[in-house]
């Protein structure tokens, strides 16, 4: 059986997505991210657009095309079994963000794009995803921590309610 949150659609197909799909996508989609992370970074010492912010920019797309679909079944047809697997894999998500956020090759590696004489030559829409990239890498830590204490609180919350009804 396919799992339809790994294969690639304009449009993701609710009618297919059980619970039992979305740890198996999920970590398989990390893994793919994880793994394009670590292989840009080895790669080559000369970061670009194209050798680095390009390749990470399309595998974190698959990711997002798989939990978005997960996180709308979740507030919309929420029961026990897809919250167990929506819940389970939060802090998979959390981990991922917290990791690329201190890891400090690809923060110096998106700072030597920044500084790079190509950076000028790089369209500006391209220019912000850099700036934002750089940015955000700086001062995810603390973000992420707060974020995370939030996020246990409300889903905390809201199973309590869910299961109370």
């Amino acid at each position: 059986m396919s799992n339809p949150l790994l294969t690639q659609t304009d449009l993701p197909h609710f009618d297919q997505i059980l619970p039992e799909h979305v740890q198996p996508a999920i970590l398989e989609l990390l893994v793919r991210a994880r793994k394009t992370v670590q292989d840009c970074l080895h790669a080559t010492s000369h970061y670009t657009w194209e050798n680095l912010v390009a390749p990470i920019e399309n595998v974190e797309d698959d990711l997002n095309k798989a939990w978005s679909p997960v996180s709308h079944l979740n507030a919309v047809m929420n029961n026990e079994q897809l919250r167990e697997e929506y819940n389970a894999c939060l802090p998979l998500l959390s981990d991922y963000s917290t990791e690329m956020g201190q890891n400090e090759s690809l923060f110096k590696a998106y700072q030597h794009i920044a500084q790079s004489d190509n950076f000028a030559s790089l369209e500006k829409a391209q220019q912000k995803v850099e700036k934002y990239h750089f940015g955000m890498r700086k001062q995810v830590l603390q973000y992420d921590n707060v974020v995370n204490k939030q996020r246990e609180t409300i889903y905390k919350f809201r199973d309590n309610l869910l299961q109370d009804h």
